[in-house]
């Protein structure tokens, strides 16, 4: 079905984002301490790099946190068991226009409200309107998820 395969792209794409950042991360707590160990530096530079090796281990430790909760979400989407739910969009943060697409209308911080049990979620789907109805499935650790339909 195209719509698994686009949302496998989706999350696939955040996935790979995710790594190249926690790489970066860790390459550069790699050489900081590297640098702090080989050479004794005055006391305001080994505070800059201690406070270099806490920024950048916090990233690297967050985009490994992103890259595992992805990849659950591929694994589950290759079983055919991610969530679907009817939901209608309720509000969101903010409304703009798609860079790829002058006529695509794109919404940051959408809430939906799953129509069974009233709960809110808050997904990033694309293509969706304002107080419309749909059958989405998305992944539980990305909250990315694509309309399968209409109601």
């Amino acid at each position: 079905m195209i719509i698994k395969e686009v949302l496998k792209l989706k999350i696939a794409s955040k996935r790979r984002y995710a790594l190249f950042i926690s790489l970066a991360a860790f390459v550069v707590l790699g050489f900081t301490i590297f640098d702090n160990a080989m050479n004794p530096n005055d006391q305001a530079m080994e505070i800059f790099n201690y406070s270099i090796m806490i920024f950048t281990g916090i990233f690297g430790l967050f985009g490994t946190y992103v890259v595992i909760g992805s990849s659950i979400d591929l694994n589950a989407l290759k079983k055919d068991k991610l969530p679907v739910v009817d939901v209608q969009f309720l509000r969101y943060n903010k409304r703009g226009i798609s860079a790829k697409d002058r006529d695509e209308v794109v919404y940051s911080g959408q809430v939906f409200i799953d129509v069974k049990t009233s709960e809110e979620l808050l997904l990033i789907v694309s293509n969706v309107e304002v107080n419309r109805k749909y059958k989405i499935m998305y992944g539980k650790h990305t909250n990315i998820g694509v309309v399968l339909e209409k109601i």
